[in-house]
């Protein structure tokens, strides 16, 4: 199962999807697999679990995120990691009801595969962003900090430390200041230059939490040089000064829609 016939699927499951999925496709031309799953499961598996709890509807929700993870290619199993079942582990109450809906294979593939590995790269991913970016430190000091985020993804690959780092991103960083540095470190770390599977969804996320307000909290701009570098990277090869040299992420019909996903989990 790929990414479009994820789509389909989930708007089989749930046909009340159906007009979103034409307008997503009106929208974008294309479908944006993590914006999908957030419009299509994140935010309705998260307000009918606060209104009826484990009844039918959210036993059917569960029972959709399994089979896609059972049928899903690498790119559908990447959403799952990374969109679905960290959403959905935010919450405590539901992350406990949501294992007693899947499999004992599902349930091993989550602690051994996506929760095991992720401890030991959380407490690294730690190291190299709970400070702050500006801070005076030796040139030793700076080498080694740069040298181990290097070393980071040789070790542990891209995909995993970027699904460690956006963790880290998400449940830390819940203010403007906060996500204005985590933008510098990953800037200085050079992940960057690392093409991601969700451009739109992660450069959202810093946009949503300062408001768009760049004028009040990005005084250096550090958000516009993010999305210049990581949207061509990642596929969009719209967005190029060069190409484009109007372009603003600001007004970015994209990155906008981004931002009012993450508004409405906010």
């Amino acid at each position: 199962m790929n990414i479009v016939e994820m789509a389909n699927y989930i708007s089989d499951v749930f046909p009340q999807n159906k007009p979103y999925y034409k307008e997503h496709i009106k929208d974008y031309g294309t479908i944006l697999a993590h914006v999908f799953a957030i419009e299509t499961i994140n935010i309705p598996i998260e307000k009918d679990f606060n209104v009826n709890a484990e009844r039918e509807t959210f036993q059917k929700y569960c029972r959709l995120i399994q089979s896609l993870w059972e049928n899903g290619d690498d790119e559908v199993r990447n959403v799952i990691d990374v969109t679905i079942l960290e959403s959905i582990s935010n919450h405590e109450r539901m992350w406990k009801a949501f294992g007693r809906y899947i499999s004992q294979e599902f349930i091993d593939y989550i602690n051994n595969a996506v929760l095991m590995p992720e401890n030991e790269l959380s407490g690294k991913i730690d190291v190299l962003f709970n400070r702050y970016w500006d801070e005076e430190l030796s040139e030793d000091d700076q080498y080694q900090l740069e040298a181990n985020a290097v070393n980071l993804v040789k070790t542990h690959g891209w995909s995993d430390v970027y699904r460690a780092s956006c963790d880290y991103l998400h449940i830390n960083c819940k203010t403007p200041e906060a996500v204005i540095n985590f933008a510098h470190l990953y800037w200085i770390y050079e992940w960057h230059k690392n093409p991601i599977p969700n451009p739109y969804e992660f450069l959202g996320y810093f946009y949503a939490q300062i408001d768009l307000n760049t004028d009040k909290y990005d005084e250096m701009d550090i958000l516009d040089s993010l999305a210049l570098d990581i949207l061509p990277r990642s596929g969009d090869r719209k967005v190029t000064l060069y190409d484009n040299p109007q372009y603003l992420p600001e007004t970015d019909p994209l990155l906008l829609y981004a931002v009012k996903v993450h508004r409405k989990q906010m």
